[in-house]
């Protein structure tokens, strides 16, 4: 819903490519992986206003066309149609939909190994957390000798 109305399908394209770019770092990631211009998402992101139509001069913003769209859906391994399906009632993030798609890229045993690695991570979460906040912190300096003299010596 916007503002108590019905998302149109291209502001529902809008608000997904804001989404996935925003998960996949930058709209330039996803437009080099799809083959597109970044200027292209940059404007449709924006909301740039196209030139005037001739005839009545209205101005419409920029929209993610359907071409565009499928090769965006190709290059990042989303279901097809990704961007016109409601998905409101899913509540699932770009970064999971992104996952979803790599995970079906592997073949079947390395699937079983991921869905290995996750269950186990998820199961024991507070430790994994503590081992990458240790992994992250920078390294002290080994501590040198110390070779004052003491007195009385």
């Amino acid at each position: 819903m916007n503002n108590g109305r019905m998302e149109t399908s291209s502001e529902r394209r809008r608000r997904k490519l804001t989404d996935l770019c925003a998960a996949s770092g930058s709209y330039v990631a996803v437009a080099r992986a799809a083959g597109l211009s970044p200027v292209y998402l940059d404007q449709i992101i924006k909301g740039v206003l196209l030139p005037p139509k001739q005839g009545d001069g209205t101005r419409t913003p920029r929209t993610l066309g359907d071409t565009a769209a499928r090769a965006i859906e190709g290059a990042l391994a989303l279901e097809r149609g990704w961007f016109d399906n409601n998905d409101l009632d899913l509540e699932m993030t770009p970064r999971e939909i992104q996952l979803i798609g790599y995970f079906r890229e592997l073949d079947i045993r390395s699937q079983s190994l991921v869905l290995e690695y996750v269950r186990d991570a998820a199961s024991r979460q507070v430790e994994v957390q503590q081992q990458i906040a240790a992994a992250l912190q920078p390294k002290a300096a080994p501590a040198l000798p110390n070779t004052r003299a003491r007195p009385g010596r």
